[in-house]
């Protein structure tokens, strides 16, 4: 008996190996082989399992425009494992609460078919979740909670932008100023709805009875009726010159004809307060416009209120800032010029380009519109021209404004004479800025001068000894053309004396402990 025991022991121990190790092989391939897609996502399930063949037609060119939220996935991706039932959870919500306006799918990017379509879509790892609307031409990545309630909530908030956008184009919001196009300009050929309301409701949005009302009379892109609506908290202008008085008449919907030929009311009572009967009121109403049956009615009126014309966008003038040269003073500056002309004295050496110019260029840009021309001069290069002004070479840089014409004037903000400029940090835009506002706000006095200066042509200038001739006089006490500087005092109505203008800057700015006020 022992030996046979012995000899079963034997005969027994190699099964069970062979089975437990059967079994181990078994289980590693569960865990590493690669699980079919079918696996992840059901063929009869919410999840819309999307492929190179069938991509384009359910999702970029789709007649429906319907909201894709797609996943890219592999099938042996432990995230997207973990993501697949919350993913088919949300496809299930979403079928509810959406209904055919929004899908979730899913690409399955280890298969060879769909590898370029994967790669069109930049997918480098997995899963990627990306969002497509109207008809593929928008995508985005999802930025939301990968979970079903996570997703489900970014798919309603795309929905709800999506419909706040289309109801907007349906029905938009007027205001006092639109009014005058909307009612007279737009679509003048075809008839006017306008909804006017009292105050904001739970949304602050158009009434989607309104929506529901206005995508009615549309066809496509054509529109038989356009439709508008307005708050009167925001707006009370439109309600006033209706003549709605917002405590009984409101709402109210203007039905206006063609060309403004007339408009007619449907009021509150005939309105009604149900969601359902105010859509069909106001489409039996709109209808009665169109085919006629309002006009000559009791609660109808010729033609429509006077609104505001917009206005007409003002023409832009070129920015133009240039060095004065004895070719353009006549027509920059002096002469034909009827402007104030605004000349920067720099001590430039000979050079065109100095800290200056960007400032002078903004400034130029600025004020444009007014007028005002933007000039530059090389002080060292044509010192009689600086002098004439009263501007030394210590003053620069220095702004010159010469009004000229049967009484030449001018005014001059300098560095170093009281004006709030140091020749060592240049032209402040803020300071500048000041000083031509007073110009054009008739507050600026300017001096007479007997003669305009001319400007030396290059050819004539007498080279390095010619900025020698720009020097500071003696008295270096002395401000713009040898006044003393008293702060406001210099500042004021214009006077006929001999001492050039010089601005004081804290008269100007209105400073106070060097802020501005």
């Amino acid at each position: 008996q022992y030996p046979r025991a012995r000899d079963a022991n034997r005969s027994t121990m190699p099964r069970a190996f062979t089975l437990r190790a059967t079994l181990v092989v078994a289980l590693a391939c569960i865990a590493s082989c690669p699980t079919p897609a079918r696996a992840l996502f059901d063929d009869l399930g919410d999840v819309v399992k999307l492929d190179a063949k069938n991509f384009d037609a359910r999702v970029t060119n789709a007649k429906e425009d319907v909201y894709w939220l797609v996943k890219y996935y592999a099938p042996w991706c432990g995230h997207c494992k973990k993501l697949a039932p919350e993913w088919t959870k949300a496809a299930k919500a979403l079928k509810k609460e959406a209904g055919d306006k929004a899908k979730l799918g899913a690409v399955d990017c280890d298969d060879a078919m769909n590898k370029a379509l994967c790669a069109k879509f930049n997918v480098n790892g997995f899963p990627t979740l990306k969002g497509f609307a109207a008809r593929g031409k928008e995508s985005h990545d999802f930025d939301g909670a990968r979970d079903a309630d996570g997703i489900v909530q970014f798919v309603k908030t795309k929905l709800a932008a999506k419909t706040t956008a289309s109801e907007d184009k349906l029905a938009p919001k007027l205001t006092y100023h639109d009014a005058f196009n909307f009612l007279n300009v737009v679509d003048a050929h075809i008839p006017k709805a306008l909804l006017v309301v009292a105050a904001s409701t739970s949304s602050d949005g158009v009434p989607s009875w309104w929506t529901s009302t206005a995508v009615k009379y549309k066809s496509g892109r054509r529109k038989d009726v356009a439709f508008a609506w307005v708050r009167h908290e925001d707006d009370p202008g439109v309600a006033r010159n209706f003549k709605l008085d917002p405590s009984v008449d409101l709402p109210t919907i203007v039905y206006v004809a063609q060309n403004a030929e007339y408009h007619a009311f449907l009021r509150p009572a005939e309105l009604g307060d149900r969601a359902g009967g105010k859509i069909r009121a106001a489409k039996a109403f709109v209808d009665k416009g169109r085919d006629g049956s309002l006009r000559g009615g009791a609660d109808t009126r010729d033609g429509v209120p006077k609104f505001p014309e917009p206005r007409k966008p003002r023409k832009t003038a070129d920015a133009r800032y240039a060095p004065l040269t004895d070719e353009n003073v006549l027509t920059d500056c002096f002469g034909s010029y009827r402007g104030t002309c605004v000349v920067l004295v720099v001590d430039a050496n000979g050079v065109d380009e100095f800290p200056e110019n960007s400032v002078m260029a903004e400034l130029a840009k600025k004020y444009r519109n007014d007028p005002l021309s933007f000039v530059w001069i090389d002080g060292g290069a044509q010192a009689e021209f600086a002098r004439a002004f009263g501007v030394k070479k210590s003053h620069a840089p220095a702004l010159v404004a010469v009004k000229s014409g049967r009484r030449n004037r001018f005014a001059v903000m300098a560095a170093n004479a009281g004006d709030g400029l140091d020749e060592r940090d240049g032209l402040d835009e803020r300071i500048a800025s000041a000083f031509l506002d007073k110009i054009l706000g008739g507050d600026m006095r300017f001096e007479p001068i007997a003669s305009l200066p001319s400007v030396e042509p290059e050819y004539l200038r007498g080279g390095d000894g010619e900025y020698a001739t720009w020097a500071d006089d003696e008295d270096d006490d002395a401000g713009v053309g040898g006044v003393e500087v008293h702060g406001g005092e210099d500042v004021g109505g214009e006077d006929d004396g001999d001492a050039p203008s010089v601005v004081d800057i804290d008269a100007l700015l209105d400073v106070d402990d060097g802020a501005v006020a």
